[in-house]
């Protein structure tokens, strides 16, 4: 790396089995838009009512500030996280403001918590959500925040 790469972002590709109920899941329960859905052999679509509904989602970003997740259909890829099943880990971690609100909704929408908001012994508040294909979420805030 030389003195002129500067970083920006990071976008996750999670592998999922339905592109458009994950998006939802992202979008109903965290907060997240939805972008432009790919479509089986058609490319984007927003807003083309005309082929909005043809050939299976394939693939989408949910987006917010600066967080952006990019789903993608599993296809014959298997479905996988980063966690072992006995330890929750987080596959995706968010650091957000207005975690209180964030928490509520979480619990409003039904999502399954994997952990409780906590304030962990590094300063910050955190709590893990697991989403429909089992990836854990981990959502932090500064204490203050």
């Amino acid at each position: 790396m030389n003195d002129a790469t500067v970083f920006e972002s990071i976008a996750p590709l999670l592998i999922v089995r339905d592109v458009e109920r994950a998006a939802e899941w992202y979008r109903d329960v965290l907060g997240l838009a939805i972008g432009d859905i790919f479509r089986e052999d058609h490319g984007p679509h927003e807003g083309d009512e005309d082929h909005a509904q043809e050939g299976e989602a394939v693939f989408v970003i949910v987006h917010g500030g600066g967080v952006e997740i990019m789903l993608q259909r599993a296809g014959s890829r298997p479905i996988h996280s980063n966690r072992a099943d006995n330890y929750p880990s987080s596959d995706i971690y968010i650091r957000v403001r207005g975690i209180d609100a964030l928490y509520e909704r979480v619990q409003t929408a039904g999502a399954p918590i994997v952990e409780e908001m906590t304030l962990m012994f590094y300063g910050l508040r955190e709590f893990l959500v697991r989403d429909l294909d089992g990836y854990v979420v981990t959502i932090s805030s500064p204490p203050d925040a």
